[in-house]
C-alpha cells in the first residue's frame, strides 16, 4: 500500500484526533480491517493499524482492555515481523505499561523484563559499534 496507506493513516490521524480517543480507536480499527482485506493479516500496514487503535483504546480510559488485545497483537506481530522488529517491541512495551496503568505493576514489571530478555545483547560480538549513549 505504501503511499496509500501513509494518505490514510493521515486521515485516519485527524479524525482520531478530532474525535477523541473511543471515536480513535473505532477509526484505527476500521483502518486496520481494510488493510488486513486489502494486504492480509500479517502485512505491517495491518498490523500498525492495530496498535494505533489500541493506544487509543488505552486513552479512552480501558488500559485492562488495550493490554489484553495487545497480546493477541504481540503474537501476529511475532509471527509475521519477527520477535526483535521495531513494531513488535513497541508493542510489548505497550502492554506491560498498560498492565501497569489496569492495576497490576508486579506483573508489567515480568513483561518489561521478558522485553529486554528478547532484545540482542549490544555487548556481544558483531554487535552494531556506535551505541548512542555508550559509556567510555
Amino acid at each position: 500500500m505504501g503511499t496509500e496507506f501513509a494518505e490514510r493513516l493521515g486521515r485516519a490521524t485527524v479524525q482520531a484526533r478530532l474525535g477523541g480517543p473511543a471515536y480513535g480507536h473505532q477509526v484505527y480499527r476500521t483502518l486496520a480491517q481494510e488493510c488486513e482485506r486489502e494486504s492480509g493479516p500479517g502485512h505491517r500496514d495491518t498490523l500498525q493499524a492495530r496498535q494505533l487503535a489500541l493506544v487509543e483504546l488505552a486513552q479512552s480510559g480501558r488500559p485492562a482492555r488495550a493490554a489484553e488485545e495487545a497480546e493477541g497483537l504481540l503474537h501476529d506481530a511475532g509471527a509475521h515481523l519477527g520477535a526483535d522488529d521495531p513494531l513488535t517491541v513497541s508493542v510489548a512495551g505497550m502492554r506491560a505499561n498498560w498492565t501497569g496503568l489496569a492495576g497490576d505493576p508486579r506483573r508489567a514489571a515480568q513483561l518489561y523484563g521478558a522485553i529486554v530478555d528478547t532484545l540482542p545483547d549490544p555487548d556481544a560480538p558483531g554487535a552494531p559499534a556506535g551505541r548512542p549513549n555508550a559509556g567510555p
